[in-house]
């Protein structure tokens, strides 16, 4: 059941579920070509370990990188009604990090599509669900 609050956001700031949805749609759509489009059965390569390497620092670094823009503050006010400059820079850190779990999906996406390795798409259906945890929420 869908909590009152829980659509806080999209009242509060469309956009920012526009752009969510724009940044979840590239990686899934490529994935989706690349299943029909792109080699069956190759060879293991190098590039293949590379994307997990990848994959892994991406979702590490979307952790970290966001709480480095605000200067190794916790999340800005929580409890409060954020100001102008709060907003945007809650606005940049959210698009930062989504960024960067996308950079992830689709570097694995691309070597799916050249190696057919389906540890590299597995790769990028996790990063594509670390996304869509990634959602905007009400206090955004």
């Amino acid at each position: 059941m869908v909590q009152s609050g829980q659509w806080d956001s999209v009242k509060r700031n469309p956009m920012l579920s526009i752009i969510h949805a724009a940044i979840c749609s590239g990686p899934v759509f490529f994935l989706i070509v690349s299943y029909f489009v792109g080699p069956k059965n190759a060879p293991q390569s190098f590039l293949a370990q590379i994307g997990w390497i990848f994959g892994a620092g991406s979702a590490a670094a979307s952790f970290f990188i966001p709480r480095l823009l605000a200067g190794g503050k916790e999340e800005i006010n929580a409890g409060s009604e954020p100001s102008d400059s709060q907003g945007n820079l809650n606005f940049v850190q959210k698009i930062v990090q989504w960024a960067i779990v996308e950079a992830g999906a689709l570097f694995n996406g691309v070597v799916y599509f050249s190696t057919g390795d389906s540890g590299s798409a597995a790769v990028s259906v996790a990063m594509i669900l670390l996304l869509i945890y990634f959602r905007p929420t009400a206090s955004d």
